[in-house]
């Protein structure tokens, strides 16, 4: 092993550089002045820190300035395989690479372009190392306090990175690059899969798209008619040592229930704590409902307890159970959601508005099975195919970890 490796901890053939060395710029762009007035639908793309994603540009929402603009901004041009930096604000540390289709555009003074020198290092590695867990505590050991002060081009240039061979460096990012395209086409199926059930529920919920042999008559019902609302609740004169699993509001988002595996004595859970859940109910949040704090009980609820910042719908009809709790998401029960919540600071409906829901009601049960047991079928794609991204990540996190550090060498 090379003196140099041993005294910086590095493998064989690597070696701790500063980035201004490594680099031929590094520098921030400049706004135009005039405000909004100074963008124009079209020209050269201005790239703003929330175009700056963790690992992929995001040009969504990207403004334009025009030629003239562009070209007196000479300083700010950005290249393909640069690497930008969002410097400032709460998205300070993330990190991209600008990707060969972007041939024109220009920073904001939020960005810092970082060019590097490609004889010594590559934009696939350097980019791969500032989105690491390594890369973002550097960054975050130049902000004082933990403070969202700002990134100075000075403490930029003398950010150390560990740095491996240029043959390695490719490797590791072709490496790391399979895992991103792997996690990309995950994460464009779940945006498919969530756009299809978001159709499906628009056209299969309010009737005008019907499965084949169902022809009856829809009608519109209150919720208080096809489900018991709060059916049963626990009262304070209970065994204060009798023990209960607690759900609170934030334990529930958009089916997912995160239960508690530990139990509490009834005397030390909070007053809200009265709600008692059964298999088959549905759980409503009452408070922001806007937030979706919506789910359902599959599974066999023994001695369960939850918040009473939570409706407990219990479908009169068992089979309706998947019917009920889809249409909670869907846009005509929103927009009652909305108009009936009141208080601003801590919005909630309250019973009375929870029982008067207007719902569209198949009058045949077996339609209303079958239209629950298809967007159920969409759920569970979206389930996992969301377990698969998380996978996906976990273990490019892994591979980072080991590869950007050389403890496993390619």
């Amino acid at each position: 092993m090379s003196v140099r490796a041993l005294a910086t901890g590095m493998p064989e053939g690597w070696c701790l550089e500063r980035l201004g060395i490594l680099c031929t710029k590094i520098g921030s762009g400049l706004t135009p002045r005039g405000g909004q007035s100074a963008y124009v639908d079209e020209g050269i793309p201005l790239i703003r820190s929330q175009n700056v994603l963790v690992g992929r540009m995001d040009l969504s929402d990207v403004v334009f300035i025009t030629h003239e603009q562009h070209a007196a901004m000479s300083g700010t041009y950005v290249k393909p395989g640069d690497v930008l930096l969002n410097i400032t604000g709460a998205s300070i540390g993330r990190s991209c690479t600008v990707p060969m289709d972007v041939p024109e555009a220009n920073v904001n003074q939020h960005v810092c372009i970082i060019r590097p020198n490609r004889r010594h290092l590559l934009s696939g590695y350097l980019g791969h190392f500032l989105n690491s867990d390594q890369g973002q505590q550097r960054i975050w050991s130049y902000q004082a306090g933990g403070n969202r002060q700002g990134l100075n081009f000075g403490q930029i240039s003398a950010f150390r990175i560990p740095l491996p061979p240029l043959p390695e460096q490719r490797r590791i990012a072709e490496i790391l690059g399979t895992w991103d395209e792997a996690i990309a086409l995950v994460e464009r199926r779940i945006d498919a899969a969530r756009r299809r059930k978001q159709g499906l529920m628009q056209r299969l919920l309010t009737g005008r798209v019907r499965f084949p042999g169902f022809q009856g008559a829809w009608k519109e019902v209150r919720l208080g008619e096809v489900a018991e609302i709060n059916r049963e609740q626990v009262s304070e004169s209970n065994n204060p040592g009798e023990q209960y699993r607690y759900i609170e509001l934030s334990a529930v988002n958009q089916g997912t229930i995160d239960m508690p595996t530990e139990p509490i004595p009834f005397g030390e859970l909070p007053s809200r704590a009265r709600r008692m859940l059964h298999r088959g109910d549905i759980i409503m949040s009452t408070v922001r409902p806007n937030l979706l704090g919506f789910g359902f009980c599959d599974f066999e609820a023994d001695h369960i307890l939850c918040s009473t910042g939570f409706a407990l719908l219990t479908p009169r009809t068992p089979s309706d159970l998947d019917y009920l709790y889809q249409l909670l998401y869907s846009d005509g029960i929103m927009r009652q959601i909305h108009g009936r919540v009141t208080g601003s600071n801590y919005p909630a409906l309250n019973a009375s508005d929870v029982v008067s829901l207007k719902l569209p009601w198949p009058e045949n049960g077996r339609e209303r099975a079958s239209i629950g047991r298809i967007l159920r079928h969409c759920d569970d794609e979206l389930d996992l195919l969301t377990r698969k991204l998380a996978a996906l990540q976990r273990q490019k996190k892994g591979l980072m970890q080991r590869l950007l550090t050389g403890r496993v060498r390619v």
